[in-house]
């Protein structure tokens, strides 16, 4: 019982409401945990994804909003729930790529990233092998919790405190335990004393990690690195930094653990246009190429029902009928939670509601986010929806905002969603020139490189002679939307719809 499930009690209706539906938590760790709606009861899996990270790919991509993190957390919760499997997810919090970047970022900045990057996944891998129970007994694992517990400070991620002066300088990590444990396993230490510096130590480390887990052989291990975003700006520093990081994964995944046959993994959950501006680096076009896999639901020429956006509410609408003991149309959820169109109309409830969307599972989770709030009568009449939609449109542009700040400024993203807000009345499409020439006016020094950006967000998209609209978001899998300046544009429309209720357009 939940600490106000007695308050809650008062609210009890025989009437069916949405009173106390919980369709989603907007950020997947909050699922995680939350006993009325656990990721694991209403996750979706998505098709292939697994496949593809069992056969070599280790970074997963999609715009904000896609899933990424709630694709990672399940990862971890399904791998602890087998007794040889562990797992740990690595978030921003942990690395701070920005404290990094303003204390340890200078001329040999390569080196010193990459050294410390590996010292993360290295200690967070051998602290995971302290969780597993089953080789607690053996004298290596009692040496390594010594050296582990005696270098708390730079081990215990979660507690970072290398970011410093020390840093830039290396610090030093005390190695009495390490050099007893290597002896143990017959690696050679050449380092003398009982401290080093920590770079130093990283290839016993990095052989003490492999000796240990081939003889812990049976048991795989697993770390999920996220929330890399948090911070981002699209600067070269940030950029270097982004590279060093899936470099080292790429060292780890392919150098270490395949050609010791093991398999332990780390996965990179990384924005799809941060990717994009880490392109024109030697090997990082051949790298994403390789090794990741984009997260996309948008799906063409298939039925309503077959959709994995279809599948993924109807499982969260699924669940809390049942726990709250509601009947429903078991064959389609859907159709007890929102009133179906209307005779005549040419689009399904659904696929009005996605319209208005990004066709991202966070949207139709931040569209429903406080329902179990209010006593909205089942199924959601067709006026609550577009009072749902109104709401929606300010999280959406909160969330725009968000997005957007990683490569413009608070003023430069007023101006850019002025301009779109311009658009948003009557007068539905405006030619490629026309907002040039805004983006101009506003003193934009890179207007053209402006345009593009609002077309890879999908705020703007185009309008072909034959009324069809190309938005990114609706890229499919083996093609490339691409911006054509010929064609008329037209707002995403979530955008036209804030204009019209914020800014009387």
């Amino acid at each position: 019982m939940g600490l106000f499930s007695h308050i809650l009690k008062a609210y009890d209706s025989s009437v069916k409401t949405t009173r106390g539906f919980i369709i989603g938590v907007v950020e997947a760790e909050g699922e995680v945990h939350n006993k009325n709606i656990l990721l694991n009861d209403v996750f979706v899996d998505y098709p292939d994804l697994i496949w593809h990270l069992n056969n070599g790919k280790f970074i997963i991509l999609g715009r904000k909003g896609m899933g990424k993190s709630a694709v990672g957390e399940y990862l971890i919760s399904i791998t602890n729930d087998q007794p040889n499997q562990f797992a740990a997810m690595v978030s921003h919090h942990k690395i701070e790529l920005e404290k990094l970047i303003q204390n340890s970022y200078q001329e040999h900045s390569v080196e010193n990233h990459s050294a410390l990057f590996k010292w993360v996944v290295l200690t967070q891998i051998l602290n995971l092998m302290t969780e597993n129970e089953h080789i607690q007994h053996w004298d290596e694992m009692k040496t390594l919790n010594k050296f582990l517990n005696r270098n708390r400070g730079f081990v215990g991620i979660d507690k970072y405190e290398i970011y410093d002066h020390e840093t830039a300088k290396g610090f030093s990590v005390n190695i009495e335990y390490l050099k007893r444990l290597c002896a143990r396993l017959g690696i050679d230490v050449k380092e003398k004393g009982s401290k080093a510096i920590y770079y130093k130590m990283l290839p016993d480390l990095e052989q003490t990690m492999v000796q240990l887990m081939n003889k812990d052989e049976g048991n795989d291990y697993l770390l999920v690195i996220d929330d890399l975003d948090i911070g981002y700006k699209n600067k070269k520093e940030n950029n270097d930094m982004l590279v060093d990081l899936l470099r080292v994964v790429k060292y780890y995944n392919n150098e270490v653990f395949a050609r010791n046959n093991l398999s332990t993994r780390i996965i990179v959950l990384l924005r799809d246009d941060i990717s994009r501006h880490i392109m024109n680096y030697a090997d990082t076009a051949k790298m994403i190429d390789s090794y990741a896999f984009t997260l996309r639901w948008y799906q063409e020429n298939i039925s309503e029902d077959k959709l994995l956006l279809k599948q993924f509410i109807n499982k969260r609408i699924e669940h809390n009928f049942k726990r709250l003991s509601i009947e429903y149309d078991m064959a389609d959820p859907w159709s007890e939670f929102v009133e179906k169109a209307k005779r005549g109309e040419h689009k399904s409830s659904f696929k009005y509601i996605l319209d208005q969307t990004f066709y991202r599972p966070r949207d139709l989770v931040l569209l429903f986010n406080d329902i179990g709030s209010k006593d909205i009568p089942l199924p959601i009449s067709h006026k609550e929806i577009i009072r749902l939609i109104a709401r929606y449109s300010k999280e959406m542009i909160g969330e725009i905002r968000n997005e957007l700040s990683s490569q413009l400024s608070d003023r430069e993203i007023d101006d850019v969603l002025k301009i779109l807000y311009g658009h948003g009345g009557q007068r539905e499409t405006f030619s490629y020139d026309e907002l040039i020439k805004e983006l101009q006016d506003a003193e934009f020094y890179n207007p053209v490189g402006i345009a593009e950006m609002l077309f890879d967000y999908s705020l703007i998209g185009n309008k072909n002679e034959k009324g069809g609209f190309n938005f990114k978001f609706r890229e499919r899998e083996g093609h490339v939307c691409e911006m054509n300046k010929h064609q008329n544009f037209v707002l995403h429309n979530i955008i036209k719809k804030y204009a019209s209720i914020n800014h009387g357009v």
